[in-house]
């Protein structure tokens, strides 16, 4: 009998564990979503292409639906359309950046290599669009 009480609590161990995993699912999947909005904007200001994706590796579940990645990402976006009001930041920005990779550490930060511009986003940082613009105009 004890044996399937152990059996029954571990099912319902994995039967929760699934259901998280699933509802991070869709909150990343949404996250996307709302993303492409963005991204549809920042290739209009731009007049360019760029296509721009989440590193999900070093977020924590709590972090993620708590602070909400969309957000952050798109002002790191922000950042590139200030770069964007002229016609010579646009086309830098056009010959130097053809992806975006809004990742997450536990200390912002931003660097361009190879055409990627990889951003990580530390949650409890502010001015998000500030340091993105500051830094292409010191390396465009």
């Amino acid at each position: 009998m004890r044996t399937i009480y152990i059996l029954a609590a571990l099912i319902l161990l994995l039967i929760g564990a699934h259901a998280e995993s699933e509802k991070i699912r869709q909150f990343k999947a949404r996250e996307e979503e709302f993303l492409a909005v963005d991204v549809q904007r920042l290739n209009k200001t731009c007049a360019s292409s760029i296509t721009v994706k989440f590193d999900w590796s070093d977020v924590s579940e709590v972090d993620l639906v708590t602070y909400g990645a969309e957000n952050h990402c798109d002002r790191a976006l922000g950042g590139i359309e200030r770069v964007c009001v002229d016609a010579v930041g646009r086309n830098a920005v056009r010959k130097q950046i053809a992806t975006v990779i809004c990742g997450f550490s536990s200390q912002r930060s931003v660097w361009l290599k190879d055409r990627v511009l990889r951003y990580k986003i530390d949650f409890k940082s502010y001015n998000d669009a500030l340091t993105v613009s500051e830094y292409l105009q010191n390396n465009l």
